[in-house]
């Protein structure tokens, strides 16, 4: 039979799982919010689930304008797919704050809008052209030229950095472009990098 420290002890495992699963869902629900106002094109709504320590390096107005400006192309049809979550790394917190990094693929395909009406000799350069770029943004294996639709279906796995201030479970997110390593360094402390374990080419 348990001791009363026993049981204690077992309950406080469990209730701390328990707790910890809620945050993930928190994280997970924020998470989808934010990726539905991109798909839906609601691009300043989905700024709000931005870090905001983001904008002191780019100006949220001028990411808003650039993210408008690259949907509103009249050249280009682009379709944002629902990302596929992979794994939410368990939540940790350092300081007064919550961190966490989410594992997913978030796909999409693009053509453009003219192509339909392109010769047999014109899409086959088309598709030529295209499939070097994206191959070699994308990877060789994450690029599939679909000749049903003329789209060309991009799988792009990444990864993305979720904090909350602690108690509060409003979740903001910064998708990770190892380009930009010296900008998360600044926004990021160092000792929550290094935990992550995200960002590679640290100096």
């Amino acid at each position: 039979m348990l001791k009363s420290s026993g049981i204690l002890f077992i309950c406080f495992f469990f209730v701390l799982g328990v707790f910890a699963q809620n945050e993930k869902e928190n994280v997970k629900k924020d998470f989808i919010i934010y990726n539905k106002l991109l798909k839906d094109k609601k691009f300043k709504a989905s700024l709000e689930y931005v870090n905001p320590d983001f904008f002191n390096y780019f100006p949220k107005e001028e990411l808003l304008k650039g993210m408008e400006q690259t949907i509103q192309n009249e050249s280009l049809i682009y379709q944002l797919l629902n990302p596929v979550i992979k794994e939410i790394h368990p939540v940790f917190t350092y300081q007064d704050k919550q961190f966490t990094v989410i594992d997913y693929d978030s796909d999409f395909n693009i053509k453009l809008k003219d192509v339909d009406s392109y010769s047999k000799d014109e899409l086959e350069a088309y598709k030529k052209y295209y499939s070097s770029v994206f191959e070699k943004s994308f990877g060789k294996e994450n690029v599939l030229f679909n000749p049903k639709t003329n789209f060309f279906e991009i799988k792009s796995h990444n990864f993305a950095i979720a904090s909350s201030d602690k108690g509060k479970n409003e979740w903001k997110f910064l998708q990770i472009d190892p380009n930009l390593g010296d900008v998360y360094r600044k926004i990021f402390p160092a000792a929550v990098l290094d935990k992550l374990d995200i960002i590679k080419n640290k100096k």
